[in-house]
């Protein structure tokens, strides 16, 4: 993600819609935290 190619989520848009422990459990679910993974909006619930 990059703030200059403007494909940054904005974590307050994401917990206002999903909420912040939704958000939560799926940054530390969404990949090995060594791995990279990219970002799906579908995924959260």
């Amino acid at each position: 993600m990059s703030k200059s190619l403007k494909n940054v989520v904005n974590p307050d848009d994401i917990v206002e819609e999903y909420g912040a422990d939704s958000l939560r459990l799926y940054e530390m679910y969404m990949a090995e935290f060594k791995d990279t993974a990219p970002w799906d909006t579908k995924n959260i619930i």
